[in-house]
């Protein structure tokens, strides 16, 4: 399997909450890899994987992204836009050039659990940095 070229990908762009992903490999390290997941594959939906391979198959993949592009760049610029209205000054974030996330990083001193709190009782949720470490 040396200096064989594998591609592998997820179905987050299709949809985030799908934990189902696709490679491309050479015949015989994929053999190797697929062993691999019969040995440890505990849930993945058969029917799940065969529609996703229908899917791919005959183009699916690229209307879904014609289609969801232009709302995920119009929500990206709506967050990005409301950072920069109401971040304290020295917070600082990433701007997804693709992807849904952004991560940001608030000054020394501020008070993370306080945000928190109040960006729940308004509605919004968010992954906080220490799950991240």
């Amino acid at each position: 399997m040396k200096n064989q070229a594998i591609q592998i990908n997820r179905c987050k762009k299709l949809m985030p909450g799908l934990r189902l992903g696709w490679i491309t490999a050479p015949p015989a390290a994929l053999e190797h890899l697929l062993e691999l997941k019969r040995i440890q594959d505990c849930g993945s939906s058969p029917l799940l994987q065969a529609a996703l391979h229908v899917f791919l198959r005959e183009g699916g993949l690229g209307e879904h992204l014609k289609r969801v592009r232009p709302a995920y760049r119009e929500r990206r610029d709506r967050m990005l836009d409301a950072l920069e209205r109401h971040l304290p000054a020295g917070a600082v974030w990433t701007r997804p050039a693709g992807g849904l996330f952004v991560w940001i990083t608030m000054p020394e001193g501020f008070d993370g659990d306080e945000l928190f709190a109040a960006a729940q009782r308004r509605g919004a949720l968010y992954s906080r940095g220490d799950l991240f470490h």
